[in-house]
C-alpha cells in the first residue's frame, strides 16, 4: 500500500450523495498496487473530515501523479493509520452495537449505492455493507443479503 496527500486549490469541489457542494483543501488516500484509492479522507473548506467508509468521496479510477496538477506527497502509513483510527474512535460503540445486531448469518434490506474497488456498497437503515460478489451492480436497487464477516477497518457488514 502507498499513502499520499494532496493539498487542493480551494476552487476543486466535492459534491456529496446528497448533493451539497464542498470546497477541497486536502486529499489523505490510500492507494493498492495498481493506484486505486482504497480509503480516503477529504479534509473541506471548513476543516471537516470525509470518511470514504462513511460517504461517498473515494476517488474514481486510478491515480497517478503525472495527471493531476497538485502535487502528490507521500505520506507514512502511521500517519494514515493515526488519521483513520482517531476520527473512527467516535463511531466505535456504534459499530459494536451493529455487530451485535447483524451477527453473521443474518440476513439485511439496503439500497446499492455506490461502486467501490472493495465492491458494491449498500446502506440500510443503520449500517453500510459491502458485497463482493459477481451479481450488477444497479445504482439504487434494493437487495438482501446474508452477512458473512466484518470489514472492521471499514466498519462495513460484508455480505453474500
Amino acid at each position: 500500500m502507498k499513502y499520499v496527500q494532496i493539498e487542493c486549490d480551494k476552487e476543486e469541489l466535492w459534491t456529496e450523495l446528497g448533493g451539497d457542494d464542498h470546497a477541497i483543501r486536502q486529499i489523505i488516500m490510500e492507494l493498492d498496487e495498481d493506484d486505486y484509492a482504497v480509503r480516503q479522507m477529504i479534509v473541506d473548506e471548513n476543516n471537516e473530515y470525509h470518511y470514504s467508509c462513511l460517504e461517498d468521496c473515494l476517488a474514481e479510477g486510478q491515480v497517478h501523479e503525472d495527471e493531476m496538477d497538485e502535487k502528490m506527497i507521500d505520506l507514512p502509513s502511521q500517519v494514515f493509520e493515526t488519521m483513520w483510527d482517531t476520527v473512527l474512535k467516535q463511531y466505535e460503540k456504534q459499530w459494536r452495537k451493529q455487530i451485535d445486531k447483524y451477527p453473521v448469518g443474518a440476513h439485511i434490506q439496503g439500497i446499492l449505492v455506490y461502486n467501490y474497488p472493495q465492491g458494491a456498497i449498500i446502506k440500510g437503515e443503520d449500517f453500510i455493507a459491502v458485497y463482493k460478489g459477481d451479481a450488477p451492480f444497479i445504482p439504487h436497487k434494493e437487495v438482501c443479503y446474508q452477512v458473512l464477516s466484518y470489514d472492521h477497518c471499514n466498519m462495513w457488514l460484508v455480505v453474500g
